[in-house]
């Protein structure tokens, strides 16, 4: 067959998620249409040799939905202004006529349109952007209520809810174009959800209540497939001294830039008693580079998501993505999460995985203003009986489980 696999455009995650279905279908001798346009490159990184050969082929189409961000993180009302053109994206969304089926990673206008066509499409995700987007949207009301001083008590309970079923609010272009968010992710033929450490309740809820077929993923994506030794040289550090390795991760968006380059500048020339290995979504594929005595920086393997330098690393500093949660689970390398105020969706995935003895926290705070060498040397070397028990808990996750997906929608193709 020959299949679209539709990666969302806001961020890595859902490129790194498509990865490992793709990476088994391809291995059942199937052919690929990559459409996605925020991570093209990357994209073109994870499929380079299958790409050379005529299996893989890329195209650079916007899926409709990304969230605008900032160096204090998501921008609410630019977002949501953002969202109001989704229904007429949507309505121009069109499925290319030569693929036999749909694979949707957070694109449901890729849904829509493959049922329009008549093709079989499965949806495989994290979240979902009907309810992220209405969390969003309740946020920024909230914010607004807060500064007409009504509050969220019980005693402005009426007040607000007037507010809320007003004809003007119900009306606005921006409910309008989640309810077709919603529509657009019902048109599924089935949705494969993560467990409720990567796609916490409300997202369970919220496909349950588009009565489309659920089929729970019982683990991660993935798994160790490379030496320590590999892992290491490919980051540069194979010379080092230092056994231990700490990797800093902000994802595909801007959200972490200015603090990563802050972090490098301030431990390039410390004599310190570990590797920090930097990551930079700007960098290309393969070129990591030593920046000073024990710090690194770099971005994609060429063939690899991030699972292909994790065997290398012994603690991971990230954001609570769902990509960069299975990754780390997959390779059970245990990670600390910096809160990020204002993306529901990830810090739902924060607490989640706190709650599951997965993770632990960092306060934003004391990651934009404290001391990162200190910070680091705490969760390192401070809390190591800490990182063993979340290394544990994450062997009681199967992992590998792209390969069950993928045999799966062959089967319902």
């Amino acid at each position: 067959m020959r299949i679209a696999l539709v990666p969302n455009d806001d961020g890595y995650g859902p490129s790194a998620l498509g990865y490992y279905v793709a990476k088994a279908l391809l291995r059942e001798n199937h052919s690929l249409v990559v459409r996605n346009e925020h991570a093209l490159t990357l994209n073109a990184s994870f499929y380079k040799e299958e790409f050379s050969c005529g299996r893989v082929c890329l195209q650079p189409t916007f899926g409709g939905i990304r969230m605008r961000k900032t160096a204090e993180g998501v921008d609410i009302p630019g977002t949501l202004h953002d969202i109001r053109d989704y229904p007429k994206r949507s309505d121009e969304y069109v499925i290319p006529e030569e693929v036999d089926a749909v694979i949707d990673i957070g694109t449901p206008a890729a849904a829509r349109a493959a049922h329009a066509a008549g093709k079989p499409v499965f949806t495989v995700f994290d979240h979902s952007w009907g309810k992220t987007y209405e969390k969003t949207l309740d946020k920024a009301i909230d914010r607004f209520l807060s500064a007409i001083g009504v509050s969220c008590d019980t005693e402005d309970d009426h007040k607000r809810t007037s507010i809320l079923q007003s004809e003007a609010l119900r009306a606005s272009p921006v409910i309008k174009a989640i309810e077709r968010i919603k529509q657009d992710e019902s048109e599924t033929s089935k949705v494969f959800l993560f467990d409720h450490y990567i796609a916490p309740e409300p997202f369970h809820e919220h496909w349950k209540s588009l009565d489309v077929p659920i089929e729970l993923i019982r683990g991660v994506f993935g798994g160790n497939n490379v030496s320590r030794e590999k892992a290491r040289e490919r980051m540069g550090i194979s010379e080092s001294p230092h056994e231990r390795t700490v990797y800093i991760l902000g994802g595909g968006t801007s959200v972490w830039d200015a603090k990563l380059s802050e972090i490098i500048s301030q431990l390039s020339e410390k004599v310190l008693a570990y590797n920090v290995v930097v990551f930079d979504r700007k960098a290309k594929p393969n070129d990591y580079q030593r920046v000073g005595n024990s710090v690194y920086k770099g971005g994609a393997v060429e063939g690899e998501t991030v699972q292909g330098l994790l065997p290398g690393v012994d603690l991971i500093i990230t954001r609570a993505g769902g990509g960069i949660v299975n990754d780390a689970i997959a390779c059970r390398v245990p990670f600390v999460c910096v809160e990020e105020p204002g993306h529901w969706q990830v810090e739902m995935i924060r607490q989640r995985c706190e709650r599951e003895g997965l993770t632990r926290t960092i306060r934003i705070n004391d990651f934009r203003k404290g001391d990162i060498e200190q910070l680091i040397s705490k969760h390192l070397f401070h809390m190591e009986a800490e990182n063993e028990e979340i290394r544990r808990r994450m062997e009681d996750i199967d992992n590998g489980m792209a390969d069950a997906v993928a045999r799966q929608i062959i089967k319902l193709c």
